[in-house]
């Protein structure tokens, strides 16, 4: 929203005038709810009710401002090729919007556009009875040191997190840094050939069965980089014709909808040649690997 500058107005009055236009346009949307959609929005939390911060940008915001931030999910590019496709917009859930926060979250929300909605997906199995949650900062946060993202919390939702990784974060944060560290480290789409047998040698394939181990330890399921390490696991037991390796990372590789719904074998570049070279009874072998 790109408001005209009233003239005479300082920082701070230019600052608040914002926070009223935009609560206007807030209310223009809230008031044309169905009553019961209305009343399940007016009951999320609004973290900057609480906050006493002048340094914080929504200092003094209205209520329903105050709502969308607190609970908001991050969605960009939901108008490729529209002169706005570069915009941020933010998607308020009844439901997913009450899940708590954790720094290990067993779910993953992800818009769906067909449906103009959000899924939320299990990234590991969940326990009957378990809380489900979901990671509230960034991918990049979630990585840091557990001092960090306490502040990072603190700072944009006034709470101390007490997950499992926030309490025990001698154990938890060499693992995190190590992650992050192979996260910058290697691609998230490598290119392979049929030809690229050497693609992992073995000290990196180690190395990437070693942070596949990690991000499930720390419960990190839901990263791009867990992903990554379990295409490359794929598509290196493919190149090396290791079936049954390829077979246990490419099982957990279709799980992960919420980053692609692809065949983590049939739609890669390398599975046919190893099909019609290596194993005839490939359909029949994989049947019974999936069960």
């Amino acid at each position: 929203m790109i408001l005209p500058r009233p003239p005479s107005l300082t920082e701070e009055q230019l600052r608040r005038y914002h926070l009223q236009k935009a609560e206007e346009l807030f209310e223009g949307s809230i008031d044309r709810m169905r009553p019961e959609a209305k009343a399940a929005f007016m009951a999320l939390c609004n973290c900057h009710k609480e906050k006493e911060d002048v340094n914080d940008p929504l200092f003094g915001c209205g209520p329903l401002l105050g709502i969308v931030n607190t609970n908001g999910l991050s969605l960009d590019g939901l108008r490729p090729g529209m002169p706005d496709e570069t915009k941020t917009y933010s998607v308020v859930c009844k439901h997913i919007s009450r899940l708590n926060h954790s720094c290990s979250p067993n779910t993953m929300p992800q818009f769906d556009d067909p449906s103009f909605s959000c899924r939320l997906y299990a990234v590991r199995d969940i326990a009957v009875g378990e809380e489900l949650t979901y990671n509230y900062i960034s991918t990049d946060d979630v990585l840091l040191p557990a001092a960090a993202r306490q502040a990072v919390l603190q700072s944009a939702y006034n709470f101390v997190c007490s997950c499992p990784a926030c309490e025990d974060p001698s154990t938890s944060n060499p693992c995190r840094a190590a992650i992050a560290v192979f996260a910058a480290a290697y691609p998230r789409e490598p290119q392979l050939t049929v030809d690229a047998f050497s693609f992992l040698d073995d000290t990196r394939l180690a190395a990437c069965r070693k942070q596949a181990a990690l991000i499930e330890r720390e419960g990190l399921e839901h990263l791009p980089v867990y992903f990554s390490v379990l295409k490359m696991l794929v598509e290196a037991s493919l190149a090396r014709g290791d079936v049954d390796s390829a077979f246990t990372s490419a099982q957990k590789l279709d799980k992960s909808h919420w980053i692609s719904a692809c065949d983590a074998l049939q739609d890669n570049p390398l599975w046919r040649a190893v099909v019609d070279t290596i194993i005839p009874n490939f359909q029949a072998h994989r049947r019974t690997t999936r069960g």
